[in-house]
């Protein structure tokens, strides 16, 4: 097998400690209290009071949700505007 990454890279002993301890259940209240104290650092570096959303996923993940919370506004648009002129059709043809 010829793996085409970089490395050794050197890693310090206190994040090798670090990751020697067992994984934190995502849905345990241990993790809630590390994304509040991460959430609350991040507000303080920014120098915010505003909402913070921490999205787990790669840069094209943010993207991916950009795009599809935009498009999402766009399409109720469409579908009420497409229904709108769908009732006024409807009742147009009643007339008839």
């Amino acid at each position: 097998m010829n793996l085409r990454i970089p490395g050794p890279t050197p890693c310090p002993d206190d994040v090798m400690e670090a990751m020697s301890h067992p994984m934190i259940n995502h849905r345990s209240s241990e993790f809630k209290d590390v994304m509040l104290r991460v959430t609350q650092g991040i507000k303080d570096v920014m120098k915010t009071e505003a909402d913070l959303l921490i999205l787990s996923a790669s840069g094209t993940g943010g993207l991916e949700a950009a795009i599809v919370n935009v498009l999402l506004v766009l399409i109720q648009l469409l579908v009420y505007s497409y229904c709108k002129q769908l009732r006024l059709i409807l009742f147009v043809i009643q007339l008839l």
